[in-house]
């Protein structure tokens, strides 16, 4: 069996890996790639593994990028982190995935499953399908955030934070005027339910509003680094794969 790897988290790699080893140490793996344009690219230039597994959210975009501009010839086990919502559409439209973090028996049953599956010519319409779903959904963005505050609970407007960031497994949400507070979704979950046309996830430890965004500046690499209103207490950058589509987002 040949698989190939869209993943953008290292250390998601090595746990596919060596799953992928214990099941068979004959199946290759083909590459890992962690970006929608190395995947396009790959699968344009390769012949078809014999599956894909595919996280969602990559280093400059989501992988639905991928399947809209290439027609999957194999089975696709996507690794998603979503919410249940998503989770229902990829039931409805009978596509796999592996829901993060998944265990070693829930990979184990999902890897049998694509044994005995064939390739079928309407996953295309089945991933369209689920993007359209999400997207459904996608309308219904979040407006406030309720916080607590010594002992009081206390409505934060969406559009008052200026960015979130993730620091010591807590994430941290922080308005324009300073104010930090400590809130229980997951960078994952705010991707989902903040308007990207407002929020966007600079790297894996900060999603920022682009009113927040005081400078960008060229890093080295091919990365930018940012400065924020109210300022932040780490450096700021944008990775080299993501910083063509911030530029985008930043203009758009």
């Amino acid at each position: 069996m040949k698989v190939l790897i869209i993943e953008d988290e290292a250390p998601a790699v090595r746990k596919l890996r060596g799953l992928l080893n214990s099941q068979d140490i004959n199946i290759e793996v083909l590459a890992d790639i962690d970006t929608v344009e190395e995947a396009i690219e790959w699968l344009n230039n390769n012949p078809s593994p014999d599956v894909i597994f595919s996280d969602i959210q990559l280093a400059d975009g989501v992988s639905f990028e991928i399947y809209s501009k290439i027609t999957p010839k194999c089975p696709i086990i996507f690794t998603t982190a979503y919410d249940e919502y998503a989770l229902k559409a990829f039931e409805l439209n009978s596509l796999d995935y592996l829901l993060k973090p998944y265990t070693e028996e829930q990979f184990n049953r999902a890897f049998q499953k694509i044994k005995t599956s064939t390739p079928n010519a309407n996953e295309v319409d089945k991933i369209k399908s689920v993007l359209a779903q999400l997207n459904i959904k996608s309308n219904q963005y979040k407006e406030r955030f309720l916080v607590s505050k010594a002992g009081v609970l206390l409505p934060i407007k969406v559009d008052d934070v200026a960015y979130f960031y993730t620091e010591d497994k807590t994430i941290n949400l922080v308005t324009k005027t300073k104010e930090r507070f400590f809130i229980s979704s997951s960078l994952d979950e705010l991707e989902v339910i903040l308007n990207p046309s407002n929020f966007y996830r600079v790297n894996r430890q900060y999603i920022v509003n682009a009113n927040a965004i005081v400078k960008i500046e060229n890093y080295f690499n091919g990365k930018l680094v940012i400065q924020l209103n109210p300022t932040a207490p780490h450096e700021v950058v944008v990775s080299r794969a993501r910083a063509t589509s911030f530029k985008n987002w930043m203009d758009s």
